[in-house]
């Protein structure tokens, strides 16, 4: 058994796998191969990502709980930038955070 741990860069972004629950070496393997190289195409609409994609740098990495189809697993979602703005400009209730701590757009 392993325990895989985080690392993040200076912007928040992460660099390395992440889990946060004891795994076998063999899924140990599966994730530091999967989450350990950046992606190269959107999860979403399955497109190659542009250079500026890759720049803006947008993923979603969560250890999935209770309530879901995906209880326990990680999940890594690349986004290109159309993908994700279609999915934040899709919220009924804006996921926007501002400068000043408040919700929706400014």
């Amino acid at each position: 058994m392993k325990v895989i741990t985080e690392k993040f860069d200076q912007y928040g972004n992460m660099c390395e796998t992440t889990v946060s629950r004891l795994v076998d070496d063999d899924e140990a393997a599966c994730l530091t191969a999967t989450l350990g190289t950046r992606p190269t195409h959107c999860n979403v609409c399955g497109r190659e990502l542009s250079a500026f994609d890759k720049y803006a740098d947008i993923a979603l990495t969560q250890l999935v709980g209770y309530g879901s189809s995906h209880d326990g697993e990680l999940v890594h979602i690349r986004f290109c930038c159309d993908c994700f703005d279609h999915l934040v400009d899709g919220c009924k209730i804006d996921p926007v955070i501002r400068t000043d701590g408040e919700r929706g757009a400014a």
